[in-house]
């Protein structure tokens, strides 16, 4: 096995930790949603996360021939992994007696949930910027902000309200963007 080849089997592993979390904590949700009504927010981010993490798999994939895989682009690697499987796994209640709908833990939780989100997106811009990638700098200042600066903005800009409409909103729009980016990415793979 070469060093590529282990690395994006370790990255694979990664984000189907990811994705396991994702449909076992939805799946919990939906058995309990008697008792707690589930709402729009869980479901949009459990996407947006799942969406993120096959989008983020396939950029790692196609370019796994042009990484430098050195210590700085693990550990960028790991730091856009490592949020999805936190937030994957805060994302539904653990004591669901104290909330009256998952999405009043979501709202009551956002700064936290939403300032580790953002994690992934400015730690690519911040990989990316730093040559992890060998891109021409025309074409990766339009790659970042489309694909990273994007989601960055709108999960900061959603921290500052706890309107729960503006969050749906949001996570609609997220949602959205990352539906684009898996088909700009399928096309690309093509």
């Amino acid at each position: 096995m070469t060093d590529i080849e282990f690395i994006m089997s370790f990255v694979a592993v990664l984000y189907g930790l990811v994705l396991a979390n994702v449909a076992n904590n939805m799946a919990d949700a939906v058995r309990a949603r008697h008792d707690l009504p589930i709402g729009f927010i869980p479901w949009a981010i459990s996407f947006y996360i799942a969406g993120s993490s096959i989008y983020s798999y396939g950029v790692y994939y196609v370019g796994r021939e042009e990484y430098q895989f050195d210590i700085l682009s693990i550990s960028a690697l790991l730091a856009a992994i490592v949020p999805y499987i936190f937030v994957s796994r805060l994302l539904y209640p653990e004591h669901k007696d104290r909330w009256n709908s998952v999405e009043d833990y979501y709202l009551a939780n956002r700064k936290l949930i939403l300032g580790v989100m953002a994690i992934a997106p400015f730690v690519t811009i911040f990989s990316l910027f730093y040559n992890i990638i060998d891109v021409p700098i025309s074409e990766l200042a339009i790659s970042v902000f489309i694909i990273a600066g994007t989601p960055l903005l709108a999960m900061l800009a959603l921290t500052l309200t706890d309107k729960l409409r503006w969050h749906q909103a949001g996570f609609g729009f997220l949602i959205l963007h990352r539906i684009a980016m898996l088909i700009w990415l399928s096309i690309e793979i093509g």
